[in-house]
């Protein structure tokens, strides 16, 4: 199922006490990452959403942040501390690329760049979990403004 069919299929389905289906902050939350290029760390969502609920409480967007996670619609960037949409329906083989100049992030299926890191994990003995492979470097328009300025 893609991201953007898990998406739908949580917004158009009643919050319930399983915990299931999109509450009116997960909405908001969902709607304040997903409007932004860049990943957004939570303590500025939480800036961001105070000003419409203003008792808000840290754990209130976290839970929030745990549940968009668990339906596959948000990822947590461990390298950033910092909480992105999701473009892929998978983690395991994704590549996702963050520019350390304008912190954009874009996913790429990375199945090759994995089987080779399966590979030499085996060779140490290292058993790698988690999701997809963080890579940190310049985007190309950010590149494009080095280079110009010298």
């Amino acid at each position: 199922m893609s991201v953007a069919d898990r998406m739908e299929r949580l917004v158009v389905a009643p919050p319930g006490a399983d915990g299931r289906g999109m509450t009116p902050l997960r909405r908001e939350v969902l709607q304040f990452i997903t409007g932004h290029a860049r990943p957004v760390k939570a303590y500025d969502l939480l800036d961001a959403l105070r000003r419409r609920h203003p008792g808000l409480q840290p754990s209130s967007v976290y839970r929030a942040l745990d549940f968009l996670i668990r339906q596959g619609l948000v990822r947590r960037l461990g390298t950033l501390r910092a909480y992105a949409r999701r473009e892929a329906a998978r983690d395991e083989a994704m590549v996702v690329y963050i520019c350390r100049r304008c912190r954009r992030t874009c996913e790429r299926d990375g199945i090759e760049l994995h089987g080779v890191v399966s590979a030499q994990a085996d060779r140490l003995g290292f058993r790698p979990h988690g999701g997809p492979l963080e890579v940190k470097g310049l985007c190309a328009a950010c590149a494009a403004v080095l280079a110009a300025s010298g």
